[in-house]
C-alpha cells in the first residue's frame, strides 16, 4: 500500500510540474536525428510577440538544447497544426532585460526550420533556450526534431546533382556563398544562405527546372512577416567562370511552385543554380530537372592514357570539344575513346549512366 502510495504520489507530481512552462523545467531537445512530440504548455502568453500573430490565449513552451564541445550549424525542425513563433536566449530566465532575443522565427503554416545563424554559431558545451509561441486558443502538441547538419551543397563546386526526380531539400544551415557571382545575378541585394544545384544539358535545346512545395520562414525581427521566399540564379559553365543566364524571386508561403526555362543550350552545357534566402529565410523545396542529367565527377573511373582514355563505367559516352561538337559517341564498359589524333585544346568526356552525367574535363 504505501509503494502504491508513493507511485501514485510521483505521478501527480511529474503531471503538475508542467514539463516545458518555464524555461527552469525546458523540454530538452536532443540533437541526434531524432523527432519527438509534445504537448503544449499550460503557460499563457501572447501568440506572437514579433509576428503578426494576434491574440492572448496563446501558449508559451520552453525547450533547450545544449551544444557539443565541437558544435556545427544546428538545423531544429518544428510541426504544428497552427501558427508558431520562436524566440531563442542564451541563458535563463529569458524574462532579463538584458536576454533581448537573437532570433525571431515566424512559422506561418505550422511546420518550418529553426536553424543557428551561420555568422552567430552555438558556443561549446552551452545551453540555449527556446522560447515557442503558438496560436491563440491551441492546446494540442508540436513535433520537434533536432540534428547537427553540414549542407553537402555550401558551395558551388560542392553543386547537388539533379535530374527529372524530385530532390528534397532546403537551405537552412547555409552561408553566404555565392562563389564567383554577385547577389544581382540572383535577383537578391545580398547573400544570407546559398545552397547549389547543378546539371547537364543533355540534347542540345531548352531545359526546365522546378522548384515545387516551397515553404519559407523569415527568420528576422521587427514586422513579422513570414514567408520571405527566396532568390535563384540560374549560370552556365563553370564554378570558377560561371556564365549568368536568368534569376527569379519567389515569395511563396507553402506550396509555393517557381518554373524556369533556358534559352537554348548546347548538350553537355553544365548549368548551376543557387538558392539563397530572402532575408536569411529558411526555406524547403522539391527541385528536378529536365533535358537534364545529374553532374557527378568521372575522374575516379577512367583510365587517362596518351592515346585514349578507358572509361571502365557502363553507360553512354560522348566526347565533346569546347564549341559543343560531338567528337566520338559509344555505349559499353571499358571503352576506350581515341584521343591522340585531336589536336591541343580542352576537351569534355561525358557518361550517361542512365540517371547522372559523369564529366572528365581534361586538356590535351
Amino acid at each position: 500500500m504505501k509503494n502504491i502510495f508513493i507511485i501514485l504520489f510521483l505521478i501527480t507530481t511529474l503531471l503538475s510540474s508542467g514539463q516545458g512552462t518555464s524555461c527552469g523545467n525546458a523540454i530538452n531537445i536532443p540533437l541526434n536525428n531524432s523527432c519527438a512530440t509534445f504537448s503544449v504548455s499550460s503557460t499563457l502568453g501572447n501568440a506572437g510577440v514579433v509576428c503578426n500573430y494576434i491574440g492572448t490565449n496563446g501558449r508559451v513552451t520552453y525547450f533547450k538544447f545544449t551544444s557539443s564541445a565541437n558544435p556545427n550549424c544546428i538545423e531544429i525542425n518544428f510541426s504544428a497544426s497552427t501558427t508558431i513563433e520562436i524566440l531563442d536566449y542564451d541563458h535563463c530566465p529569458v524574462n532579463n532585460n538584458n536576454n533581448i532575443p537573437s532570433l525571431g522565427l515566424c512559422i506561418d503554416n505550422g511546420n518550418g526550420i529553426w536553424a543557428t545563424d551561420y555568422s552567430n554559431l552555438p558556443q561549446p558545451n552551452k545551453t540555449y533556450y527556446l522560447e515557442v509561441h503558438t496560436g491563440n486558443n491551441y492546446t494540442d502538441t508540436i513535433r520537434v526534431c533536432g540534428k547537427y547538419y553540414t549542407p553537402p551543397n555550401d558551395l558551388c563546386t560542392g553543386a547537388t546533382p539533379i535530374d527529372s526526380n524530385i530532390i528534397s531539400d532546403n537551405n537552412a544551415c547555409h552561408t553566404p556563398n555565392g562563389g564567383n557571382i554577385i547577389p544581382q545575378q540572383s535577383c537578391a541585394l545580398s547573400f544570407e544562405n546559398t545552397a547549389w544545384y547543378s546539371y547537364t544539358v543533355a540534347q542540345t535545346g531548352i531545359s526546365i527546372i522546378n522548384i515545387s512545395n516551397i515553404n519559407c520562414v523569415n527568420n528576422t525581427q521587427g514586422g513579422g512577416t513570414a514567408g520571405a521566399g527566396f532568390q535563384i540564379g540560374f549560370f552556365a559553365g563553370t564554378c570558377a567562370n560561371p556564365q549568368w543566364l536568368s534569376c527569379q524571386t519567389d515569395t511563396a508561403d507553402g506550396n509555393g511552385f517557381v518554373q524556369f526555362t533556358s534559352t537554348s543550350l548546347p548538350a553537355g552545357t553544365h548549368v548551376y543554380v543557387s538558392i539563397d534566402g530572402t532575408a536569411g529565410a529558411n526555406c524547403s523545396y522539391g527541385i528536378n530537372a529536365f533535358n537534364a542529367l545529374g553532374i557527378l565527377s568521372l575522374r575516379k573511373d577512367i583510365i587517362h592514357e596518351r592515346s585514349h582514355i578507358t572509361v571502365k563505367l557502363f553507360g553512354d559516352i560522348w566526347l565533346y570539344n569546347m564549341l559543343g561538337q560531338v567528337l566520338y559517341q559509344g555505349r559499353g564498359r571499358n571503352i576506350d575513346v581515341p584521343i591522340d589524333h585531336l589536336p591541343h585544346g580542352v576537351y569534355m568526356l561525358i557518361l550517361n549512366d542512365g540517371r547522372f552525367n559523369r564529366t572528365y574535363k581534361f586538356v590535351k
